[in-house]
């Protein structure tokens, strides 16, 4: 063999062996690590959103015992009699205060009020809170109806309005006949 074969045989012994190695060794651990890298990149960002989640919920948690604090009465215990006695009363302060007194203003019940799918109510589980709904009649004028209202929406109270039917007194006069229905949040134990 000349020094020329050898060299040449030297050369392609060692690209064969580094084309081997690259295509056995090198490239799949190369794939490997990529492909764990992309997976740990992933698990970050998988990690991070349930991060955000939790903090989300925390958030939410603090929020609902917030506003549980907020729908009891001074006491801080709660009853459906106890809820309704104080809204009524807050109701008639307000009727009060804009001028008319409700000649009717009573509670029609306490239901559940679950969230979302209302056939979560159909389950087992405990519903977050409660809907206390009470129809108020009165005879007043437009004026002290809206500052009735308003007052209302202004209030400390979680109260929204569910109806509100408003007729004209016979004989043209200023003053009109007013149907109201309205439901207020309370803790889901006033239900118990």
């Amino acid at each position: 063999m000349t020094g020329r074969e050898r060299t040449l045989g030297i050369v392609t012994g060692v690209a064969l062996a580094l084309g081997g190695g690259w295509s056995l060794l090198i490239q799949p651990a190369w794939e490997r690590w990529t492909r764990a890298d992309a997976q740990a990149r992933s698990l970050e960002q998988a990690l991070e959103a349930e991060r955000a989640l939790a903090r989300g919920l925390d958030r939410a948690r603090k929020e609902r015992q917030e506003l549980d604090a907020r729908l009891r009465p001074e006491g801080g215990e709660a009853s459906a009699g106890l809820l309704a006695a104080a809204f009524l009363a807050h109701v008639r302060a307000l009727g009060k205060a804009s001028g008319f007194e409700p000649s009717t203003l009573r509670q029609l019940g306490a239901r559940p009020l679950f969230q979302g799918d209302k056939r979560r109510g159909a389950r087992d589980e405990k519903p977050p809170f409660a809907e206390l709904t009470f129809e108020l009649r009165a005879r007043t004028t437009l004026d002290k109806l809206t500052d009735f209202l308003v007052r209302l929406a202004d209030s400390d109270r979680a109260v929204r309005v569910s109806s509100i039917a408003v007729t004209p007194r016979p004989g043209g006069g200023a003053e009109l006949d007013v149907d109201l229905g309205l439901v207020a949040l309370a803790p889901a134990d006033v239900l118990q």
